[in-house]
C-alpha cells in the first residue's frame, strides 16, 4: 500500500502555493526571459541589415521573374529621402506583392521592417535609382545599394551579367 504525502492547512484540506512562492517563480522566469533577450539585441545592427539584405534580394529577383515572364520592364526603385522601395513595372506602377497582394514595397520607417535601416544610397548609372531588368530580364545596368544601421554599413551590387544582388 503506498501513501501519498500532501501538505494540509490547519483544517484538513490540502494547500496551495503561497503568494511568496509564486512571487519568486514569477522573478526567476521574469530574469530567464530577460537573460534570452541580451544575444538577440546585441547584435540587432547586424540582424537589421541581414534581414533588409534578404528583403533587397527578393526584390531585385521578383522585378527580375516579372520582366522575364511578363516581357515587360521591371525594376526595383529606391528613395532613399523616406527611406523605401518598390517593385515597379515599366509604367511606374507597383507590381503586386506576390504575400500580401497588395503593393510591392518596403519602408524602413515601419516597426514591421527591419526599423532603423537607412538607404545610404542607391546608385544604378544611367537609371539613377532605380535597377532595372529589360523584357528578358536582363538587367539595364549594374549598380549598388548601400544600406546603414547603428553604425554597421553594407553594400550589395547588382551584378550586370546575372541581375544577381551580391554582398560586397
Amino acid at each position: 500500500m503506498t501513501t501519498t504525502r500532501t501538505r494540509l492547512s490547519l483544517h484538513g484540506r490540502p494547500r496551495g502555493f503561497t503568494l511568496i512562492e509564486m512571487l519568486v517563480v514569477v522573478a526567476i522566469m521574469a530574469i530567464l526571459v530577460g537573460l534570452a533577450g541580451v544575444p538577440a539585441s546585441a547584435d540587432s545592427g547586424a540582424a537589421g541589415l541581414d534581414l533588409a539584405e534578404v528583403q533587397l534580394k527578393d526584390a531585385f529577383i521578383t522585378a527580375q521573374t516579372l520582366a522575364y515572364s511578363l516581357g515587360v520592364p521591371h525594376g526595383v526603385v529606391f528613395d532613399p529621402s523616406t527611406e523605401r522601395f518598390a517593385v515597379v513595372a515599366q509604367d511606374g506602377e507597383a507590381a503586386s506583392d506576390p504575400l500580401t497582394h497588395g503593393d510591392y514595397m518596403v519602408d524602413f520607417t515601419r516597426v514591421e521592417q527591419p526599423k532603423g535601416v537607412t538607404v545610404e544610397s542607391a546608385t544604378f548609372g544611367a537609371t539613377g535609382h532605380a535597377g532595372i531588368f529589360d523584357g528578358q530580364g536582363v538587367p539595364v545596368t549594374g549598380g549598388s545599394i548601400t544600406l546603414k544601421k547603428a553604425g554597421i554599413t553594407r553594400t550589395l551590387v547588382l551584378d550586370p551579367a546575372t541581375g544577381k544582388l551580391l554582398a560586397q
